[in-house]
């Protein structure tokens, strides 16, 4: 028989925690047996990289993105007001003043 070292509870030679106070036993961790809590951790973890893979990759093609529409060309020619043709480079239409 073996004892709880934190509760003192009498245990099995094969449990792999005290069944009172859920400390893993001497048992326990020579057998490997990893706490809840480590996986949970782990898990937490591994997920944060992932996600910090995904946003490293995400905020890399909108910085793509953004360089793109600022160095495209405005494809403006015509008025959708008035008509006017040839105004590929305004903000304003020179015939009627239209915010284009």
């Amino acid at each position: 028989m073996a004892f709880c070292t934190k509760c003192g509870k009498e245990l099995a030679a094969d449990y792999n925690y005290c069944p009172r106070c859920g400390v893993r036993t001497a048992a326990g961790k020579a057998a490997g047996v990893r706490i809840p809590s480590e996986e949970i951790r782990d898990a937490f973890t591994a997920a944060g990289k992932e996600m910090e893979k995904a946003f490293s990759q995400i905020a890399k093609e909108f910085d793509q993105m953004v360089t793109k529409v600022k160095e495209a060309p405005k494809a403006r020619s015509n008025c959708p007001k008035c008509g006017e043709k040839g105004i590929a480079d305004a903000d304003y239409c020179p015939k009627c003043g239209n915010r284009l």
